[in-house]
């Protein structure tokens, strides 16, 4: 049983789902160590007990708090944008990490801080703990299926998510008629969709995946309204991903809109672990 969980929270809704999936499971106080300009302070901090406000770039304010709560569990939950790291101001630490790294990526930059944060003392959890709820099996979700060209796209977009990511380079893929129209590289979800669209067109089929044995301290694949919303305004008509690989935040609202918008949601059978994992 966590008595106590940090919740290291950046944006959206993901660590409003696992702060109340963390009390639903019996734990007794929670903490946000919430990045400002990320973490959404009207809805979270009613959620937890104690609220911590730092600097994306201030890992020796995060590392101290980490010393001084050594029995304290660790979570990382929310979104960041991947651009931000040129726009940040870094303490000494943080700068010493990055100069240490030869290749920055979500798995080199995340793992040394974890490995910083890990020194102190606290565990740190996968970031599914007290997700399950938000994890998808594998089939269609909505009432729509994929239609036959679809499926193919999908295909294609499955094989190819899992060869991008085996080089680290992103998660993404776009396809339309059998063409690879975009991949991810450190732009984001949304600016890869929207360049694969503009591509492709309407119908263009959106597929999100991790490689095997993919860090689940970090940097879970997840999917929500804001995504659907704009996935519909660039005429997609498929989003699919990897089935118990991907969380899936506000399911009854994504689904009821996503029927609404006529776009097909898929989980996929990649053969690959499950992200499904307690404490």
């Amino acid at each position: 049983m966590i008595e106590s969980l940090a919740i290291v929270a950046g944006g959206g809704e993901y660590p409003l789902v696992m702060a109340k999936g963390a009390r639903a499971a019996g734990v007794r106080h929670l903490s946000a160590l919430a990045i400002r300009g990320a973490a959404d302070k009207r809805r979270l901090r009613p959620l937890v007990d104690e609220w911590v406000p730092v600097g994306l770039g201030e890992l020796e304010k995060v590392r101290d708090w980490c010393a001084a709560h050594p029995h304290v569990a660790l979570e990382f939950g929310g979104g960041i944008s991947p651009t931000s790291l040129f726009s940040t101001r870094f303490d000494a630490l943080s700068r010493k990490l990055l100069s240490e790294l030869s290749v920055k990526n979500a798995r080199t930059i995340f793992g040394k801080v974890c490995e910083v944060l890990g020194q102190t003392g606290v565990r740190i959890l996968p970031a599914s703990c007290f997700m399950d709820s938000a994890i998808p099996s594998a089939g269609c979700l909505t009432k729509r299926q994929p239609d036959a060209r679809e499926q193919n796209d999908i295909a294609i977009g499955s094989r190819t998510s899992l060869l991008i990511a085996a080089a680290e380079i992103g998660q993404v893929v776009v396809v339309k008629e059998g063409v690879i129209c975009a991949v991810e590289a450190f732009e984001g979800t949304n600016a890869t969709i929207k360049r694969g669209a503009t591509i492709g067109g309407k119908g263009s089929v959106v597929f999100k995946g991790a490689m095997g044995g993919h860090d689940i301290r970090f940097d879970i694949p997840a999917f929500g309204m804001k995504t659907l919303a704009f996935l519909r305004k660039m005429r997609v008509s498929v989003f699919a991903f990897q089935a118990d690989r991907m969380i899936l935040l506000d399911r009854e609202q994504v689904l009821e809109h996503a029927d609404k918008w006529g776009i097909s949601i898929v989980a996929v059978d990649s053969g690959l672990e499950s992200f499904r994992q307690q404490p």
